[in-house]
Formats: C-alpha cells, sequence, structure tokens
C-alpha cells in the first residue's frame, strides 16, 4: 500500500478501487458478481493521471459487486512527492478533488 512512508515508485504498476464506473460491458447485473475472467469494464475512456501525467491502464474491471479494479503504471515522468494529484476518469467525468498519492 502506498503512503508517506512506503511511496510508490514510478514505473510501478498500482492497483486502484473505485465505484460509479457508470455503463459496461457487458452490462453488470444487481445482486450478481461477474464471473471469473469475464469482467465487466466500463464502456466509457478511462483515464489515470498523476499530476497530469497519463499512467499506463493495464486492466479495468469490476471485480465484485459495483467494485471497479484499474491497475495502471505510474507513469516515469510522474512527479515525486507525497501529495501527488491523483485523477481517475470515466467516459470524461473524473473522480472527487483531493485524492492524492506518495510516489518516489
Amino acid at each position: 500500500m502506498s503512503s508517506v512512508s512506503n511511496p510508490a515508485a514510478r514505473g510501478e504498476i498500482i492497483t486502484l478501487f473505485a465505484t460509479g464506473e457508470g455503463q459496461t460491458a457487458p452490462a453488470g447485473m444487481d445482486g450478481k458478481l461477474p464471473l471469473p475472467g469475464n469482467w465487466p469494464a466500463p464502456v466509457g475512456n478511462l483515464a489515470v493521471t498523476f499530476g497530469g501525467v497519463p499512467g499506463e491502464v493495464q486492466f479495468k474491471g469490476v471485480v465484485s459487486a459495483g467494485v471497479l479494479q484499474v491497475n495502471v503504471k505510474v507513469p516515469q515522468t510522474a512527479p515525486a512527492g507525497s501529495a501527488v494529484l491523483l485523477i481517475l476518469a470515466v467516459g470524461g467525468v473524473s473522480s472527487a478533488a483531493g485524492f492524492t498519492i506518495s510516489l518516489k
């Protein structure tokens, strides 16, 4: 887990969990867990930025009822620091302001 005392490294793949990803393909079913290997993914374009620098999404999928997992590679050119702005956007809608990550 990334923290001020244990920052993520640039070039490392990190895992984010989120909700509110919108429509997925295949479509999710209320009250049903997705079948392993057939993870629904957001229909809208998904992007993650670290201090304004785009990360490389390695995996995106709804892995539990309403929980989106995103594995993303931290870009080598991302700024280092204890509070680097982290933004996850789906279909042009960004996560709430104020999320940060510690990067080394």
